[in-house]
């Protein structure tokens, strides 16, 4: 059973940058609002949502490993789904 799911996933034109967004659930009852999908040096990331700290922005949240992982495949591939790109090339 997954731990988690992607609500709200909204693709973002205009920008190269910034593909997407998206807020995570975690075990039905944790919810993590804003999350981002970002095209950056030839490569699809996900980034949590940031908080400035003096000069820094640090995540507010931090996933296990596994987990950041695990829910940065589901978002690139919901990604492609909803723009029709099978062959996940941009």
């Amino acid at each position: 059973m997954r731990s988690f799911s992607l609500n709200n996933l909204q693709v973002q034109e205009g920008t190269h940058t910034l593909l997407a967004t998206a807020d995570l659930t975690l075990y039905n009852e944790v919810l993590i609002a804003e999350i981002k999908l970002i095209f950056r040096k030839k490569q699809l990331f996900l980034s949590m949502p940031t908080r400035r700290k003096g000069n820094k922005y640090v995540e507010v949240v931090q996933l296990s490993e596994k987990l950041h992982r695990d829910v940065e495949r589901e978002f690139i591939t919901q990604y492609y789904k909803m723009n029709g790109k099978a062959d996940q090339s941009l």
